[in-house]
Formats: structure tokens, sequence, C-alpha cells
């Protein structure tokens, strides 16, 4: 019987003769198989991480040219669907997301983990957040669950704010640029999974654990999204949303040792 097979987005790790040569350019990274029958991780390949997929999948789901007036509706509608087709080949990609730290980060892939001490079970998830609402404006996010699976944070210069009664106030920016995974609303639920095991392994294996996320990727694919809270005299911050969206559907979320790349566990969605 043959085995299911989808596509990990990874990049082979080669030696000795075969190694690059120092100076080359790097290789870009292509979509390769990966087996999901898979309980020990390869070493013959390195998955990406978030910010590699989005690139992978701005650069591929980008029409030739863009259309003008003088662009015939279908050369317009040729190219699209070129485009999806490139997009269908890929079949499910895959990426690394390495545990959020206890504390307060900086910057973070978000592989929740708790652990129960008593009941002996370690849960692992992603989570679900929202997309901002427009009024006047429909965004493509609209009707789509986020799940954050990248952030990081940058505190900018702040500046002195007046309103329109000359009431002044010094305003504090902060900058987010986050990676999410847009899915639609109405599908499965849950992103993550489960684990029995006891305190002692529980705590050598904490700080070497992370998920592996396989995604699907659905129209319209891609989208760069800005938003920008404005402050106000009870709340003197201004929030920056830099926010790189991923359409799709995510199929399955694995519970790695990244140390010994060992499968612990593999929620299907």
């Amino acid at each position: 019987m043959r085995k299911s097979v989808l596509l990990l987005l990874a990049v082979a790790v080669i030696a000795g003769a075969n190694a690059q040569p120092k100076g080359k350019p790097a290789v870009a990274f292509q979509p390769t198989a990966i087996d999901r029958t898979w309980e020990q991780l390869p070493a013959t390949f390195v998955a990406s991480d978030p910010s590699r997929l989005a690139d992978w999948i701005e650069r591929t789901a980008r029409v030739s040219a863009p259309a003008d007036k003088f662009t015939k509706s279908s050369d317009v509608s040729a190219d699209q669907q070129a485009m999806e087709a490139r997009m269908s080949a890929s079949g499910p990609l895959g990426f690394y997301l390495r545990r959020d730290p206890d504390g307060v980060v900086r910057e973070r892939d978000t592989c929740r983990l708790a652990y129960d001490a008593d009941r002996e079970l370690l849960s692992f998830n992603l989570p679900y957040l929202d997309y901002p609402q427009y009024k006047h404006v429909e965004q493509p996010t609209a009707n789509h669950r986020k799940v954050t699976v990248k952030s990081s944070v940058k505190d900018n210069d702040g500046y002195a704010g007046t309103n329109a009664y000359g009431a002044q106030v010094e305003v504090s920016r902060v900058q987010y640029t986050e990676i999410s995974v847009a899915e639609p609303r109405g599908g499965a639920s849950g992103t993550g999974g489960s684990l029995s095991i006891a305190p002692e392994r529980a705590r050598a294996l904490y700080d070497r654990l992370g998920c592996l996320v396989i995604f699907e990727p659905l129209a319209p694919f891609y989208f760069l999204s800005n938003d920008t809270r404005r402050p106000t005299l009870s709340s003197p911050i201004q929030i920056s949303t830099n926010d790189r969206v991923l359409f799709g559907r995510i199929v399955s979320v694995w519970l790695v040792d990244l140390q010994a790349r060992t499968v612990l566990q593999k929620a299907d969605r």
C-alpha cells in the first residue's frame, strides 16, 4: 500500500564533497516530500521556519505581470489559473515552531506547551485570534480565524501628542510584526493535542520540544495587512501591526523532540 505523502517546505542538508562551496548563494527553499507515517524525522532535511514559508508563498503566488488597461480578460484569467496551479502542485507545506517560552519574550514562534503534573499530561496548541474588522472596508481576512505562528515586538521612539482640545500626553509607539495563518471559519476546531508523559521525562524533554505544522495553502494564498491603533488620552500607545497573512488550512500539528528528531504525538485535524 502506498504511503500517504504530503509536501514539506524543506532544504536538504548536504555534507562532504557535495557541500555548498563558501561564497556561493544559498539554494532557495522548494517543497519536498514528507511521509505522514514518519515517527522519526530523517536527517536529510531541515524544515523551514514561518518566515521562509511566507517568502516562498509570496513569491510563488505572484502573477507573472500586473494587469493594466491593455490586458485582455482572458490573459488575466490564464495568469491567475497558472498561479493557482503552481500553488496546488505544491501540496501541503510544513514548518517548525519553537516552544513559546515562559515569561515575556520579544520574538517568538507560537507553539504553546502546558504540563499538568498531577494528570501527567503535556498539551500543545496554536492559539486562535481574530483579525481586525473595519466598518466600511472588507478585508480578505473577513470570515477567517487567525492563527499567529510568529511574532516580534519593537519599541519605537515616542512623541508628544496633542488632542483637539490642546491636552498633551507622551505617546509610546509599538510595532508588531506577525505571520499568521488565516483559516476559513466553520472548519475543524482545535490546533493541538496532548501526550501522557511522566514528570521526570517531561522535565528532561521540555526545552527540546517544538511543533511541526503541516499547512495546506488555499486561495487567495497571501495578503499583507497593515493596521494602526491610534493613541488616546486614556491609552497613550500607538500600536502598528504588520501581518503577513497565509491563507489556508492547518492539516496537522506534530509535537517533536527537535534534538532527537522524534515525533512524539500527531494531532491531525
